[in-house]
């Protein structure tokens, strides 16, 4: 009988999760560049090494592992932690997955450009991202070699050079 009941409960959270009405349901304000660099305690270009779900307080998170390359604010070691809501908990009776509509998700091997808080709560200390999934930027590579960002906090969609994503920063936390 627990197990139908997981089952059941299981099926039952992952068509939630996925059900197109509830991302409709939310209301993301554009947050500009200027707008999550202030908000930012770090903001890295990193690749995402590691992923692992864990539960903490009876919450399924991802833990991102991250290869950090370059630092724009604030001051990183080599490896820093992200904690993601959500995730896929495989070692159960019953699989089970979470995802929070709007919530940011960063594959392996992913080259991203961040916009981190610190998070201090009890024994853990952790890293979120700023503004939800409009604080993480996929960095892509153009035909011609160069790093783009799709949608990089512009009033337009349009692809802006990291480059150029760089500079803004750079002038914003630069005295």
């Amino acid at each position: 009988m627990n197990k139908v009941f997981g089952l059941c409960l299981s099926i039952v959270l992952v068509c939630l999760a996925g059900w197109p009405g509830a991302a409709e349901a939310m209301t993301l304000t554009r947050i500009e560049i200027s707008e999550l660099t202030m908000r930012s305690d770090l903001i890295v270009e990193a690749t995402a090494l590691d992923k692992k779900s864990l539960w903490i307080d009876g919450t399924l998170f991802t833990r991102v592992s991250l290869g950090v390359q370059r630092t724009l604010k604030g001051s990183a070691s080599e490896r820093v932690f992200l904690l993601l809501p959500g995730g896929i908990d495989l070692d159960r009776p019953v699989p089970i997955a979470i995802r929070w509509p709007g919530a940011p998700d960063i594959a392996y091997g992913e080259d991203v450009l961040l916009f981190l808080r610190r998070v201090q709560s009890g024994p853990w200390s952790y890293y979120s991202i700023v503004g939800f999934s409009q604080g993480k930027l996929t960095i892509l590579q153009s035909s011609g070699g160069s790093a783009l960002l799709p949608g990089a906090g512009s009033s337009s969609d349009a692809p802006r050079s990291l480059a150029s994503v760089e500079r803004e920063i750079l002038a914003l936390v630069t005295p």
